[in-house]
């Protein structure tokens, strides 16, 4: 017979030591005491900012995205624009914001997706992915002295299929942003796009 599950409670901070404290990267180690009384010494955190992406289509119904390098894993990835949010900003200016300064397009208009917790065990921050059912070229991208990337377009469903079945680890969080777009085009109602809902029914299989 299995035990009586234990109500699952937070833990009390006991004390605190901040070894980095910059914009990009909060390092920290807490020092902590479980409901239960026990005490968890160290449990090191790194507290990164919050950020946000779009998950965007472009007029011929194709993805707008982001071929980027990604120094810790050494790596070229393909991603959906994305960046940090600046203080006082909006989840929805930062969104328009990083979409203009990555891409050089605009979107028509913005629609929240499920916010998202990157990681959970030792990293704090949120992503916040939206949805634009249409974005537009207006100008050149305008990247951070650090940034280089190339913005490319892709086809929904070939993305789709070719995370799926890639051999190499893929950025998690807009893999899952792609899922939960998808979901709004087939619960959506919009003509535009019932080319692009027919396939994705098919490759759903709904």
């Amino acid at each position: 017979m299995a035990d009586e599950a234990k109500e699952v409670q937070g833990w009390e901070v006991l004390a605190r030591t901040v070894w980095i404290d910059d914009p990009w990267i909060r390092v920290r180690t807490d020092r902590c005491r479980s409901a239960d009384g026990r005490i968890i010494d160290p449990f090191h955190v790194i507290d990164l900012p919050d950020w946000a992406t779009v998950v965007g289509l472009t007029g011929d119904l194709e993805l707008l995205m982001v071929r980027v390098y990604r120094h810790p894993f050494g790596r070229i990835l393909l991603e959906f624009p994305a960046g940090g949010i600046d203080p006082g900003e909006t989840l929805e200016a930062a969104a328009a914001r990083e979409l203009r300064e990555e891409t050089g397009h605009a979107a028509a208009g913005l629609v929240p997706l499920p916010a998202m917790y990157p990681s959970t065990g030792r990293t704090a921050g949120i992503a916040y992915p939206f949805f634009a059912p249409l974005v537009e070229a207006v100008g050149a991208p305008e990247l951070e002295p650090a940034e280089e990337l190339e913005v490319v377009s892709c086809d929904m469903i070939e993305l789709l299929e070719g995370m799926h079945g890639a051999e190499a680890p893929i950025p998690g969080v807009h893999l899952a942003a792609l899922h939960c777009a998808a979901l709004r085009i087939l619960a959506g109602t919009e003509e535009r796009l019932e080319p692009l809902k027919t396939r994705l029914k098919a490759f759903y299989r709904v």
